[in-house]
């Protein structure tokens, strides 16, 4: 039995044996005076061994409380709740008093980050849920000196693993705030470095069985970005229904192109102050297209699709009514950002094309060879209706050759040796993954032998 017990910042165990009904303290075996023998049914060498491994946990020894305690070291009392417990587990009962129970390791450091603008400045306001404002400091000085933990003037234990510590101290040093201003809480700082606070938003990704996408958005207001896909926010779009957020916005917009669509009528549901809408084709096929990401965007600007098709689309298709064409431009103008591709052609650096010529081996150009014999003797035995008529196969013989020269194992089954062009290929995945770059690999043949001989990752 190990009794467990918290005071004046120390960590205590009083180890006792239980045979049947009866208790019996292990201190015994520590005790040098001890005069007369132990008992006979107590087992003196599991006991000691157990001994032995407690006072790893708690090396000092006081003889009055008839315990072991830590000693005030904090590195030992970290070890004891970290991990110490769950190994007393293994040898026996563990006991735990209120006050021992009361002393946490806090494993995760709940920051939130309030953000206003002002007068052309950002205002922020950093809480902390676990940690006194005044004790923040020291935490970020304990988590860049490398430390497992800090401890609390609660008494409760900081493990120091969490990213948050880490983006804290960069906001920090990176706008430069003064300890001062840090511990306060409140900062006053120019717009433009809202850039740093991405990292410290915490996402939420909607994935999963449906019962656990419930979940993860019954907690939503403990992130501040949710993710989903159009597919998942149709099935969930009840669970929607009853929560509010300040964005909403959506990637590939096209995708509500057709405003009947259930993925169109989902995002138009979602409750939400400011509404993006990001594609690079707003318009495929129709207008109505376009009519269907506004619509989203700000419902009613281009008027109901009954109105706009009569007013605007029809006109514009069927007449090439100019009129009112310029009337939808200066619509939605302003609000369509547009590059043209001679625009973007210009930022692109030039192609850079290099044909590299690799000389087949041996024994497979000695393959190469046979089948063109094989071909020129098929060729020399036909006339031309029987030329014409076998075009399929001569095809079929010339893309024989063709598999020979990227390598003879896509045609015999048995070739054993190396091939060039596939060595030659495999040299330059080499030097371009030493020199830090990825590839895109395409080849004529989808059945190629997979480049992981020089042990390259890759996806297919």
């Amino acid at each position: 039995m190990f009794y467990l017990d918290a005071r004046d910042h120390n960590s205590s165990c009083r180890l006792h044996a239980k045979y049947g009904e009866r208790e019996v303290s292990v201190f015994d075996l520590l005790d040098e005076n001890q005069d007369r023998p132990l008992e006979r049914f107590r087992m003196e060498n599991k006991e000691a061994e157990i001994l032995l491994i407690t006072r790893r946990l708690f090396p000092e020894i006081d003889v009055e409380e008839d315990e072991l305690h830590c000693g005030h070291d904090e590195d030992l009392m970290y070890s004891v709740l970290e991990h110490g417990v769950e190994t007393l587990l293994e040898y026996g009962e563990v006991q735990c008093t209120q006050r021992f129970r009361n002393m946490n390791v806090l494993r995760k450091v709940k920051v939130s980050v309030g953000v206003s603008l002002s007068s052309g400045l950002l205002n922020l306001d950093i809480t902390t849920e676990d940690i006194p404002r005044e004790e923040l400091l020291d935490v970020l000085k304990s988590y860049r000196s490398r430390k497992k933990f800090y401890r609390l003037k609660s008494g409760d234990f900081l493990k120091l693993e969490d990213n948050t510590l880490e983006l804290l101290g960069e906001l920090m040093d990176s706008m430069h705030l003064s300890p001062k201003d840090f511990v306060k809480g409140k900062m006053h700082l120019p717009v433009y470095r809202t850039l740093y606070l991405d990292k410290l938003l915490k996402v939420l990704l909607i994935t999963g069985s449906q019962e656990e996408r419930r979940q993860k958005l019954d907690e939503y207001t403990s992130y501040d970005v949710l993710v989903t896909s159009y597919d998942l926010l149709k099935r969930d779009i009840v669970s929607y229904e009853d929560k509010e957020f300040l964005y909403e916005i959506i990637d590939e917009a096209q995708y509500i192109k057709n405003h009947t669509t259930a993925a169109s009528k989902a995002v138009k549901v979602i409750k939400s102050q400011f509404r993006y809408a990001m594609t690079g084709t707003p318009i495929e096929n129709r207008l109505s297209e376009l009519w269907s990401i506004f619509d989203y965007l700000m419902p009613g600007f281009l008027y109901s699709y009954k109105i706009f098709k009569r007013e605007i689309e029809t006109p514009i298709v069927k007449n090439g009514d100019e009129d009112a064409m310029k009337r939808l431009q200066k619509m939605t103008g302003a609000f369509i950002l547009r590059r043209l591709k001679s625009d973007v052609l210009k930022d692109l650096p030039d192609k850079l094309e290099e044909i590299r010529y690799v000389k087949m081996e041996k024994p497979q150009q000695k393959i190469y060879d046979a089948q063109v014999v094989h071909m020129q003797t098929q060729l020399a035995e036909q006339d031309d209706a029987q030329f014409h008529k076998n075009k399929i196969q001569i095809l079929a013989e010339l893309m024989k050759l063709r598999q020979i020269c990227c390598d003879p194992g896509l045609c015999f089954e048995d070739y054993r040796n190396e091939s060039a062009k596939l060595e030659s290929c495999l040299e330059l995945i080499q030097s371009a993954i030493d020199g830090g770059h990825k590839l895109l690999l395409f080849s004529q043949f989808t059945t190629m032998p997979e480049p992981d001989r020089g042990g390259c990752s890759y996806p297919l």
